[in-house]
């Protein structure tokens, strides 16, 4: 009865915090906005990369796909040196942005994985009522479990080495900023870092 119990107990917990993570949030990750530090914000908005306040929302940096470079809608000149690496930075983040959505969406699946395999043991504690607690029938509804909680911690495998794929991509950012404050002038006093203990979903509730 051990793996029952816990999944029980877990079913409790879980399920109305992933029950309100499914009401929409797939849908909305279109809207998502991305934390980078303690400062800003990433969105991108018809492929252009925008770096806001994130006290007052306002527009700071704006990266087109042209690689057009404008701080608070006045564009800046650049040279091909400039562009060349303000095309890294911008290429770096959709792929961080990119990962990060990606790893969001696989974790609502997992956790509703999850709610589904805790509904399954809650039924099963009720067969196992009925039948008196049978060893046998209670032997193959352990088996049942430990199976479909081997699916779900291998998912869970998967999105470990999502994980460890973001954590290169913010180191990548960084070493760009680093270059990019040495580069070009007009970004020295902007932090485009990314700090990954601040990255994390905003979505659009409206």
């Amino acid at each position: 009865m051990k793996v029952a119990t816990i999944l029980f107990l877990f079913c409790l917990i879980i399920i109305p915090g992933i029950m309100f993570a499914e009401d929409g949030m797939k849908a909305k990750f279109h809207d998502v906005q991305m934390n980078i530090n303690d400062d800003n914000y990433i969105v991108f908005e018809d492929e252009t990369l925008i770096i806001c306040d994130r006290q007052s929302d306002k527009y700071l940096i704006e990266i087109t796909p042209e690689i057009d470079l404008y701080i608070e809608s006045n564009k800046v000149s650049l040279n091909s040196n400039q562009r060349s690496l303000l095309r890294d930075y911008y290429e770096a983040q959709q792929i961080l942005f990119s990962k990060r959505n990606s790893i969001g969406a696989k974790s609502i699946h997992i956790g509703l994985e999850g709610v589904k395999l805790a509904a399954t043991a809650v039924g099963g504690v009720v067969e196992l009522a009925l039948s008196g607690f049978d060893e046998e029938v209670e032997d193959e509804f352990e088996k049942e479990m430990e199976k479909k909680s081997e699916k779900i911690e291998r998912q869970a495998d998967r999105l470990e080495d999502d994980a460890e794929e973001f954590e290169y991509q913010v180191k990548q950012i960084n070493r760009l900023n680093r270059k990019i404050n040495r580069e070009i002038d007009d970004l020295y006093y902007f932090d485009l870092s990314v700090d990954e203990d601040r990255v994390c979903v905003r979505v659009d509730t409206d």
